[in-house]
């Protein structure tokens, strides 16, 4: 049944705009999209039957069904200027397959309508607890447990206050205290409000229980004062979101206690000088993260590098291959260790004490080996259950990765070229050939961020296979 038969059904515009408790734009709106938001179809169907005329659910589908969507979120516009943003986090979360149910509170109505909201995700927008038609519809228990998420962006100082308080005077903390979905507050205020202690205070409580919060960030606030208060932008939210929902997906990797080395060791010849290479720390520190996304327990390791470390791991900042040996064995035991470094293989047998001078014409040095982290992890009493190093090869790839992978006795180990003509050392692309004692493979060209999502699949598929863990 089209839209234009429903309007004439039920007597023309005024009397549907009446009867939805919408202005007539929005009609003009759902005739444009030929049909009418899901809400709206049992108040319609209710009101034809009262009329007398006989309708079935059917009549209101389209002959291709609707897209359906992989998730229900509510987002909770609570009052602040960044309200004016929501509509965008709305688009955004439907371009990612959710069904976005708003709900706007009372100071959040003071910087935006309830029809703006509706119309952009084309549901009910919800706000008062006590609205029989709406509690009619759908109650706030069931409007609840509809949520897979709930949003609440922006998240006043006000509202961030209710929610640790366990206070429920509206219909938006209500939902809050009676859903047990994840919940994602996107604070915005004033920054000192932000930086007030009882808002500090209110959101450590939250962070306590599970609650995950998104921002804000530095910039300058609508009332003309510069500080971290501002709304994240509508990027950062969803890739948020979306990260939150990754780890959903690799049930086996939340908690994996993994230790991962990166970058390169320096071994000081003396007080001033050392011997290093060009490693710049990107390709651990992309697995880091990216195990970090997934819920795992990381370790991070590194040598000095100009890269800001990722959130949510434990960090650990090294100098000499020496340091890196030690902290790799505090950290065990582990689950999965994963040695990306550029570990210095050769170091000065006696650092000069001060700065050689100029002046003579011949300086001997004498090298010693560092130790071979990898090797001495392999033969650990705490070997962790999977051992994955990186060899770097200016030659021969195929043929070093091999043998390298019998020297060591780890159980995979990725070569990768390094030296004239590559971009491997420093650059944002790797060439990776895998090697494990079942099979081999060459990857082709690719970033360093996707290269560890491989990865991450990779040991996904190890822990399936080794603990007969189904999806």
């Amino acid at each position: 049944m089209k839209p234009d038969q429903i309007i004439d059904l039920l007597g023309g515009y005024k009397e549907l705009c009446k009867l939805l408790n919408v202005n007539k734009s929005a009609i003009s709106n759902y005739k444009k999209r030929g049909k009418f938001p899901s809400y709206t179809i049992p108040i319609i169907m209710n009101e034809l039957k009262r009329r007398g005329v006989s309708v079935n659910f059917s009549d209101f589908l389209e002959n291709k069904p609707p897209e359906r969507k992989s998730k229900t979120a509510l987002l909770i516009v609570s009052g602040g200027i960044s309200a004016y943003k929501s509509p965008e986090v709305i688009r955004r979360l439907k371009e990612k397959n959710y069904r976005v149910i708003p709900v706007l509170t009372k100071g959040g109505s003071q910087f935006i309508t309830s029809l703006t909201l509706s119309s952009v995700s084309e549901e009910k927008c919800y706000s008062d607890l006590f609205n029989l038609t709406d509690e009619s519809e759908m109650g706030h228990i069931q409007l609840a447990r509809t949520a897979d998420l709930i949003v609440i962006a922006p998240a006043s100082a006000n509202i961030i206050s209710k929610i640790a308080s366990g206070i429920t005077d509206d219909l938006a903390t209500t939902l809050v205290l009676a859903s047990n979905a994840p919940i994602f507050l996107c604070p915005a205020m004033n920054p000192f409000m932000w930086s007030n202690s009882v808002t500090q205070e209110n959101i450590l409580r939250l962070k306590n229980r599970s609650y995950k919060i998104i921002g804000p960030d530095k910039g300058l606030s609508a009332c003309g004062e510069f500080g971290v208060s501002r709304l994240s932008e509508t990027s950062k939210i969803i890739d948020f979101i979306e990260n939150e929902d990754k780890k959903n997906k690799f049930p086996l990797l939340k908690k994996l206690k993994v230790l991962i080395t990166a970058g390169p060791t320096i071994e000081p010849i003396d007080d001033v000088r050392y011997i290093s290479n060009h490693s710049s720390g990107k390709q651990g520190y992309s697995i880091a993260e990216e195990f970090a996304i997934k819920g795992s327990d990381v370790n991070l390791v590194s040598g000095p590098v100009d890269i800001v470390k990722p959130k949510n791991i434990k960090f650990y900042q090294i100098n000499t291959a020496e340091e890196m040996l030690s902290n790799c064995i505090n950290c065990l035991p582990v689950d999965i260790a994963i040695f990306v470094a550029a570990v210095s293989d050769w170091k000065i047998e006696n650092k000069f004490s001060g700065k050689i001078k100029k002046g003579a014409q011949k300086i001997n040095f004498n090298f010693v080996e560092n130790p071979d982290i990898l090797k001495k992890v392999s033969q650990h009493k705490k070997r962790p259950k999977l051992i994955v190093g990186f060899s770097a090869e200016t030659e021969e790839v195929i043929k070093n990765t091999k043998e390298k992978l019998l020297q060591k006795g780890c159980d995979w180990i990725l070569g990768n070229k390094v030296g004239a003509g590559t971009t491997t050392f420093g650059g944002d692309d790797n060439s990776i050939f895998f090697a494990s004692n079942s099979s081999f493979e060459t990857w082709p060209k690719m970033s360093k961020s996707d290269i560890a999502k491989r990865i991450v699949l990779k040991v996904n598929e190890f822990l399936k296979e080794n603990q007969n863990v189904k999806d």
